[in-house]
């Protein structure tokens, strides 16, 4: 199981005008790139539940995470 971090910022790959073009909320968005530590994987999904089980899928160590508010 990921060990969950929780920060202060990640980007926003989701913008509020993406919301309503996708009312049942099942957009993801992925920016992938390769760094000097391995593969970075920065997501974002309406639904934070999804973008989750996918990472957790994909045998991700660390996830981090941003409290919305």
């Amino acid at each position: 199981m990921a060990d969950y971090h929780f920060v202060q910022h990640l980007p926003d790959l989701i913008q509020p005008e993406d919301y309503p073009g996708d009312p049942m909320g099942r957009r993801l968005r992925f920016r992938i790139r390769a760094t000097e530590e391995g593969v970075e994987l920065l997501g974002d999904a309406m639904r934070p539940e999804t973008l989750e089980k996918l990472l957790e899928a994909l045998d991700a160590d660390v996830i981090e995470q941003m409290l919305c508010g």
